[in-house]
């Protein structure tokens, strides 16, 4: 007997880092023909970005902090130093002066 190959779909909802199964479906040979592509589905999900910056709640610095402490650290300020003054960690600092962090702020 051969087997028929499957595809599993998955259907994600991706907010604030956290994803969640929205769908899950079997699609065998016989039922693609009626299901969208899921290369189209990933796309749609792919265009819907996560909020950035003040619109994401759960970001302990605002948009303003972030352009002071771009600015300080241009000036020379230590990135312990700032992680003090703005109440977060260095590292947290380090990933916004490597554009890992709040890199859509200028």
């Amino acid at each position: 007997m051969k087997s028929e190959p499957i595809i599993i779909q998955i259907v994600l909802s991706i907010q604030n880092g956290t994803a969640e199964v929205m769908e899950a479906k079997t699609i065998t040979p016989q039922t693609a023909a009626s299901s969208p592509p899921i290369q189209e589905e990933l796309e749609e999900c792919l265009k819907k970005s996560p909020r950035k910056g003040d619109q994401s709640g759960t970001n302990k610095l605002t948009e303003v902090q972030v352009r002071e402490i771009k600015r300080l650290l241009r000036l020379g300020a230590s990135q312990a130093a700032l992680g003090k003054k703005f109440g977060v960690s260095a590292g947290a600092i380090y990933h916004i002066s490597a554009g890992k962090r709040w890199g859509h702020v200028q």
